[in-house]
């Protein structure tokens, strides 16, 4: 397939993510989505490194839709 073709639906996707990811921040607080989102683990930590969590996926999904333009 044509490069061109796959990097966009790659941002294309990620676009339609962050446009989800808007949608549950505006929710309100009672909501499963809303309370996923921002759930904290309680406890300790396991050892090695940390695993990626869903707001460091935004955030490196941002910065590569503007790199992008």
């Amino acid at each position: 397939m044509d490069m061109y073709f796959e990097r966009s639906k790659k941002i294309e996707m990620k676009i339609s993510i962050l446009q989800w990811v808007g949608l549950v921040t505006r929710m309100e607080d009672g909501r499963n989505a809303f309370n996923n989102l921002y759930w904290k683990i309680l406890g300790k930590r396991s050892l090695g490194r940390p695993r990626y969590r869903w707001k460091d996926n935004i955030s490196r999904d941002l910065a590569e839709i503007e790199e992008n333009g």
